[in-house]
């Protein structure tokens, strides 16, 4: 999969600028890197996983990319209560994170910030990712990288998901994903 290599070559680029400076996060950021390889090998065959075991993934993600922005990058989780259960593509949280760090934070001086929330809304769920960047640049529209995600999705939930990326109002980018409501019991007795 795309992410991967992604995945993979934003947390070496952290290990290398790391690894002269800082020996302790050096290591931890290896050992972050060899959970994340696990996590995808153990998960590679599974085309949807629990929201619980996703956030896990996107979290020890985030806590590379900490080290990478060092104190610049601050992030915030609200994950309405009993979602852990429900199903959601695999690695579907990463792409739209990795996102929004090379888009939005990568390409401003100051802190960036990237909030994730996730709610049910009725047989639906919904997942947002927002940082505080420069925004879409209209020009790149199409170039942003989220097309195999919305193909994933399309073929996971053929006319039952969306993925929609839209400026924030002039204070960054906002990328939503929406599809069906389901966990695995519900799966499980169908």
């Amino acid at each position: 999969l795309e992410f991967r290599r992604v995945l993979f070559r934003s947390t070496l680029n952290t290990i290398s600028a790391l690894v002269e400076s800082d020996p302790a996060a050096t290591r931890t950021v290896v050992a972050r890197l060899s959970e994340l390889l696990r996590r995808t090998l153990d998960a590679a065959h599974e085309p949807e996983v629990r929201l619980a075991d996703e956030l896990q993934f996107i979290r020890g993600y985030l806590e590379i990319m900490n080290h990478r922005f060092s104190d610049r990058l601050t992030t915030s989780f609200a994950i309405e209560d009993g979602l852990d259960d429900a199903l959601v593509p695999a690695f579907v949280l990463q792409p739209l994170v990795e996102n929004a760090i090379e888009h939005g934070i990568g390409r401003i001086r100051g802190p960036g910030a990237i909030e994730l929330r996730i709610e049910r809304c009725d047989d639906r769920l919904q997942i947002t990712v927002r940082d505080n960047g420069p925004g879409l640049d209209p020009a790149a529209r199409g170039v942003i990288g989220l097309s195999n995600t919305a193909a994933r999705l399309a073929q996971l939930y053929p006319g039952r998901s969306a993925l929609r990326l839209a400026d924030d109002r002039g204070r960054g980018a906002v990328a939503v994903v929406e599809l069906p409501y389901r966990t695995h019991d519900e799966e499980a007795d169908a």
